[in-house]
């Protein structure tokens, strides 16, 4: 710009508007959360913007006293020297961000990979704990309840010798345990029928036997009865020709 130019005057306006409204969104950002070397920056930021501002400033003062000689010092060294370290003071401090926001991009990523590794390995774990307990509540309900109805099948087919294996103390043990006991109390109930039918057919045998031999008995009483009928029936003859001999006097002798 040159220092004797008409429009000095409304340019020098015109970019203190700009570094007003550059200040407004400076103060804003110093606002923001920022770490230990970032807000070191953005200070000796602030402090170059100062400067500029005041190189500024002191152009206007020089256009003001129309110091020719001041003018061109301010325009040709102060500003442009100013706005030179104000510039890398900025671009230093958006390396820095850019960095920053880099490196966080490279945490985030690798916090979302480390979320992802968690979250599978937390629904393997799940499935494994599931499938876990799949087994587990098999094992103890569902075995133990197959096994005793197979249990029963064999019972209801007569089947009185198969060994109940109880090996937890649990309610399923215990459950196997009464199927046990029933078994056994079943086995020696049929073993009493058993005994007491074969008993039963023994005094049967028994009574039989005697039956036969108390007919054989009957029979030979009979028979005796029919020889002690016979002699009677022959002594009576005997008697009765007795009698008449003695009747008609005939010598019992001659008999």
């Amino acid at each position: 710009m040159e220092p004797n130019s008409p429009d000095a005057a409304r340019q020098r306006e015109r970019v203190l508007g700009y570094l007003d409204g550059s200040d407004k969104a400076f103060a804003e950002y110093m606002s923001l959360p920022q770490d230990a070397q970032e807000s070191g920056m953005a200070g000796d930021l602030a402090v170059k913007r100062k400067a500029l501002r005041e190189a500024v400033l002191a152009f206007g003062a020089a256009l003001d006293r129309a110091n020719e000689s001041e003018i061109r010092q301010v325009a040709m060294v102060a500003l442009p020297k100013a706005y030179a370290e104000m510039t890398d003071a900025s671009k230093a401090l958006r390396d820095y961000q850019q960095t920053s926001a880099d490196h966080q991009r490279i945490e985030n990523a690798g916090a979302s990979r480390t979320a992802a590794v968690v979250a599978i390995a937390a629904i393997a774990a799940g499935l494994i704990a599931a499938f876990a307990g799949w087994f587990l509540l098999r094992r103890a309900i569902m075995t133990p309840i197959a096994e005793a109805l197979e249990h029963f099948e064999h019972i209801s087919a007569g089947d009185l010798t198969r060994v109940v294996a109880v090996k937890t103390h649990d309610e399923m043990g215990q459950l196997l345990s009464g199927v046990a006991s029933m078994k056994d109390k079943l086995a020696a109930t049929v073993l009493t029928v058993r005994s007491s039918s074969e008993a039963i057919a023994s005094a049967s045998k028994q009574i039989a036997a005697g039956n036969t031999d108390l007919s054989s008995r009957t029979e030979e009483q009979a028979a005796s009865l029919e020889e002690t009928a016979a002699s009677m029936e022959e002594l009576r003859s005997v008697c009765t020709m007795r009698f008449e001999a003695h009747a008609t006097g005939v010598d019992e002798d001659s008999l």
